[in-house]
């Protein structure tokens, strides 16, 4: 097997796995462990593989660093694809251009290597370095292995194409983990999630593994929500011990130098200013750390709840439910895991369908996460236009959707209109009026 071949056939480890995987794992050599449920702790609840997660300043998908990756799929002549900074197409994408250098001649062969260079030393190595030395230590069966070869495979382009003599884009935008004292605790705890900012991949399973040692709860739900209950409960205990974290990150960003060099260097004294602001922080008392640490989340929220992020219903048929919300509503699809869930956007905010055979597990909190699942049709409402309501329902009629009830509300609230997914759950497209709120 070729490096190029190599390559795209652990890219698509990245991504659910379907059947194919297992004949690949075996070929690889890879070992038993490729399912559903190790793929969900890896690349679900520990280390989701986006890189403008891990090159962003925000420290979530999208935003800057995923523009700017999109820039790049169309500087190369490709359109991006709708996740642009995902591993797997990133992947696939470093391999098709290690195809073009190696058929191509003259002038061509040098534009398709300096491409691939690019892609390598901008939108992979800046990140995906630590990103898998994090994932071999927290998989488990074949994806650990999986991790370990395609680092070797990437850690053997990277010495092929030597390294940047300019630091990535990337890096140089993101500015450093500000001091609570000064910029405020919610923007320090933003930017400590970060890693292009702090320096640090700090998972949820760090988080637990700090909880345990300390003997503090670790509440479930997103990191910085846990992080906060930690700091909650003993912030000085708390801020050590990432303090000691950070430590550990600047060494092995340091020991990465020779793939990544003044990337590597980069990161490392991120990490090194991180470790030394929190030991700094940890030194202060209880009461001088209220000022400078967000509080409790016992106390009172630190802003006003304005937009609903996430509605979520539960489904048993996720194929059944994917066509639907696609086919027929229109939505966009986010993601989605075998077995487990479908996730679209609508607008600025996510649909989230899950099964709730597999979300109502108990294991998930020990993870972090909340165990959650219901039976039984749930409701959601979508909000349309007033002049929309009678193009909607002869497009449900046309697809076969039965109206199940039709209400007009009289005077502004407009109207809505009432029918059921494929799993039953009551559907309603309605006006914005019918709650006096804004078209």
């Amino acid at each position: 097997m070729t490096s190029v071949e190599l390559l795209r056939a652990l890219s698509i480890f990245a991504e659910p796995p379907e059947a194919e995987h297992a004949r690949l794992a075996e070929l690889l050599d890879l070992g038993d462990g490729i399912d559903g449920s190790a793929y969900a702790e890896l690349f679900v609840f520990q280390l989701p593989p986006y890189a403008s997660i891990y090159v962003g300043p925000e420290g979530w998908m999208g935003g800057e660093a995923r523009e700017r990756i999109a820039g790049f799929w169309r500087a190369v002549g490709r359109t991006p694809p709708a996740e642009p900074d995902h591993l797997s197409v990133l992947l696939g994408l470093y391999a098709a251009l290690s195809e073009e250098h190696g058929q191509a001649t003259g002038p061509s062969a040098a534009l398709a290597a300096e491409a691939g260079r690019a892609l390598l030393h901008e939108h992979l190595a800046p990140w995906v370095f630590a990103y898998l030395d994090h994932a071999e230590e927290l998989a488990v069966g074949g994806y650990k292995r999986w991790a370990e070869l395609l680092r070797e495979t990437l850690a053997q382009a990277a010495g092929r194409v030597g390294q940047p003599a300019v630091l990535p884009a990337h890096l140089r935008a993101a500015s450093e983990l500000p001091d609570p004292r000064e910029e405020g605790g919610q923007a320090f705890l933003k930017a400590l999630l970060a890693p292009v900012r702090s320096g640090i991949m700090l998972t949820r399973a760090a988080l637990g593994t700090m909880a345990r040692e300390l003997d503090l709860g670790l509440r479930a739900g997103e990191r910085r929500f846990a992080l906060e209950g930690l700091l909650g409960q003993d912030a000085p205990a708390t801020l050590a011990a990432l303090a000691a974290l950070a430590a550990r990150e600047e060494l092995a960003h340091k020991r990465r130098e020779g793939l990544q060099g003044e990337s590597a260097r980069f990161l490392a004294r991120r990490a090194g200013h991180t470790a030394r602001l929190l030991s700094e922080l940890g030194r202060y008392s209880g009461s001088e750390m209220g000022s400078v640490i967000p509080e409790s989340p016992r106390g009172r929220p630190p802003e006003k709840l304005d937009y609903v992020l996430e509605s979520s219903l539960y489904v048993s048929d996720l194929d059944a439910a994917e066509a639907f919300y696609r086919s027929v509503l229109g939505l966009t699809l986010h993601s989605k895991l075998k077995g487990r869930h479908v996730f679209f956007r609508c607008g600025n905010q996510m649909v989230l369908l899950f099964n709730p055979e597999a979300t109502a597990d108990p294991d998930l909190i020990s993870r972090g996460l909340g165990a959650h699942g219901a039976h039984g049709p749930g409701h959601l409402a979508f909000g349309v236009g007033e002049d929309e309501i009678d193009s909607w329902r002869t497009h449900l009629q046309n697809h076969g959707v039965e109206i199940e009830h039709e209400v007009e509300w009289g005077g502004e609230r407009g109207r809505s209109l009432y029918f059921r997914d494929p799993d039953g759950n009551s559907l309603e497209v309605a006006t914005p009026g019918l709650w006096g709120l804004d078209t």
